[in-house]
């Protein structure tokens, strides 16, 4: 069984997504992963955005810290903030109506990260928002379990 684990903080207040996504890059490149990582990074990176936009506004000591691991073929994405409870998954889906002009914003980035991956579930614990999304990953080369 092959294991790969990865943890980073990062604070919205300082922290660009670039350095959000320049995390998942190195914990993708060390499990062998070969395959497109648009959708992975994508839906990372909206998650981290949405907390920093809105989910830590006006919060001083905002973190959020992100976990990665890879363990039979499963990419798992574990976004943990200390901001208010938000569950995004209660969130409503917008309906797309093609007038793009009369949509009403919010909601497009949750109902992404939805499409993207293959599964996604939050929690509450402990004062902390806790946001899991998990990919199926196909295209990884063999390697020996580590943490990165």
């Amino acid at each position: 069984m092959n294991t790969h684990k990865a943890s980073s903080d990062f604070s919205p207040l300082s922290q660009k997504v670039s350095a959000v996504r320049e995390f998942v890059e190195r914990f993708l490149a060390h499990i062998g992963f070969e395959g497109d990582q648009h959708d992975i990074h994508l839906a990372v990176e909206e998650a981290y955005v949405n907390i920093q936009k809105h989910g830590l506004k006006g919060v001083p000591d905002g973190k959020v810290t992100i976990m990665l691991g890879f363990e039979n073929g499963w990419l798992e994405i574990v976004i943990r903030d200390n901001g208010p409870e938000f569950d995004p998954l209660a969130f409503k889906s917008p309906t797309p109506s093609g007038d793009i002009e009369s949509m009403v914003p919010g909601g497009l980035g949750i109902h992404l990260i939805k499409k993207l991956m293959d599964e996604t579930s939050y929690q509450r614990i402990d004062n902390f928002n806790i946001f899991s999304i998990s990919k199926r990953l196909e295209q990884v080369r063999k390697s020996n379990g580590s943490e990165v």
